[in-house]
């Protein structure tokens, strides 16, 4: 795999120069020291001396994490999985290919020793949050680092780290909430309730968001700035029912004005979009994004290894142009295949595609979904109108706008059928949603034969568990 140089990248006409060898090398160095805490501290404070030690070392060891979240063309919890994983084992998408540990993510009869659990989840996961804690300390300990580069640093470790707890106990429920180096200490850890873990967020978010400023510290959206912090407060917000924090949060974001909704569904997900609000640079020098790279099939004659279901295929309305953008029929052997086509690059130089993390279309999700909950229906169906505006085709029937005279229980019903078109293979939001709805068993019971109500939760992988005795396995789940 050829990975592009991090010190001379060119985009929007001007270079982005990062010094990130020498403390991509430091980092890594750092970062082997998790093993060696028997040996005593020496070495890993003079280490960690040296890569806290200026603005531009300190910045290039944060720039390790998004390179660890991104570098690779396989799915990770940073880089695809969660979106792929999620589709699988809701009624988003079916797998047509071989491969025995994505076949049993696709029919929820997943077992514990399934690797893309351990390797692809929980030991990325574990390493992206050993990173960020590392930095995190090294750079609050630092009296080398101004105060603006380490309020800068401090905000986007918060955000980083704040993003794969979110994701993981939305797959695994309760996991060990570890914001510390202590090896020792983390290795024996038990779970941490969900809750907890939401209420910690909410506590580093909150810090995140004051340290940072709304201007992106670097050309593009490739590092999060406080809205970015506003927009996951607003998800965690959503999952806690705290209606009228996520409204605050997601009105924040949106009456912003920096960020504007792309009128081409083609657009958004290209680097400049307008509507992006978080999204991370590729490495890869011939990859654009890993879900480009895994969802678009390798050739015209390729079958796909993904496709979209019948079930989701239903759920667009007719003269929705979602379905026209976002699926495209792929025919292999006379058989068409529809298959997802949000990014439309499996691979190509240069780049014209970041992978997306937060986008301003969630925030007006979200933001109806609070208000509504909040009984302000007319507010809630304006911003769902907003949306649907976008996604409109030009005959006078093509996706109607909803009437603000709508029912609270109709409009909740609706909110969840747009917020399954629009965000369908983003960040396994469907399948998340389907939990958080309370929708899960009464959905997939009838499409999926071997379905029971424990696989809402992924099994705790089997390695972790004799790792760690005091780690307990998920309901469903041999132990």
């Amino acid at each position: 795999m050829k990975i592009l140089p991090m010190n001379n990248i060119k985009f929007n006409n001007k270079l982005f120069r990062v010094n990130i060898g020498l403390g991509m090398a430091l980092l890594l160095t750092l970062f082997s020291c998790n093993k060696l805490v028997d040996a005593g501290p020496p070495r890993e404070q003079t280490v960690a001396d040296i890569v806290f030690s200026s603005d531009a070392s300190a910045t290039s060891a944060v720039y390790g994490i998004y390179t660890t979240m991104i570098n690779t063309i396989s799915l990770f919890i940073g880089s695809g999985a969660v979106t792929v994983y999620g589709g699988l084992s809701s009624d988003e998408l079916s797998y047509t290919g071989t491969n025995a540990t994505l076949q049993e993510i696709n029919t929820n009869e997943i077992s514990k020793d399934n690797l893309n659990m351990t390797s692809n989840l929980w030991q990325k996961a574990y390493d992206l949050i050993y990173k960020a804690n590392i930095c995190i300390e090294g750079i609050t300990k630092s009296n080398s680092i101004s105060s603006k580069i380490k309020n800068q640093l401090l905000g986007e470790c918060l955000i980083v780290r704040s993003h794969i707890y979110f994701n993981m106990i939305q797959l695994f429920g309760d996991v060990p909430l570890i914001l510390t180096t202590d090896y020792k200490l983390n290795a024996s850890m038990a779970r941490t309730p969900s809750n907890q873990i939401l209420d910690q967020l909410v506590i580093d978010l909150t810090n995140a968001a004051s340290r940072l400023t709304p201007d992106y510290p670097t050309t593009g959206k490739i590092r999060p700035n406080q809205l970015t912090a506003n927009a996951l407060l607003a998800k965690v917000y959503l999952l806690q029912k705290k209606w009228d924090l996520a409204e605050i949060a997601a009105t924040t974001v949106i009456d912003s004005k920096k960020y504007i909704l792309e009128s081409n569904l083609d657009n958004i997900f290209l680097i400049q979009s307008d509507e992006t609000i978080w999204q991370v640079m590729p490495v890869n020098v011939n990859i654009n994004t890993p879900e480009g790279s895994n969802l678009i099939p390798s050739s015209t004659t390729a079958k796909p290894n993904y496709i979209f279901t019948q079930s989701l295929l239903n759920a667009f309305e007719n003269g929705d142009n979602r379905k026209a953008s976002w699926v495209k029929v792929r025919t292999v052997a006379t058989i068409p295949y529809a298959t997802p086509n949000k990014y439309k690059t499996r691979s190509a130089t240069p780049w014209n595609e970041y992978y997306v993390i937060f986008r301003l279309a969630e925030q007006y999700l979200i933001r109806a979904e609070a208000r509504n909950e909040q009984n302000k229906v007319a507010d809630a169906v304006k911003d769902i109108n907003i949306i649907r505006n976008r996604a409109r085709g030009p005959l006078p029937t093509d996706l109607p706008p909803l009437s603000e005279t709508i029912a609270k229980e109709d409009l909740a019903q609706a909110i969840i059928r747009e917020r399954r078109i629009e965000l369908l293979c983003e960040w396994g939001n469907r399948w998340f949603d389907l939990k958080r709805y309370h929708l899960a068993n009464n959905v997939l019971s009838s499409l999926k034969s071997a379905w029971q109500p424990t696989d809402t939760l992924y099994p705790i992988p089997a390695d972790q568990l004799i790792l760690n005795k005091n780690l307990e396995q998920n309901a469903g789940y041999p132990k």
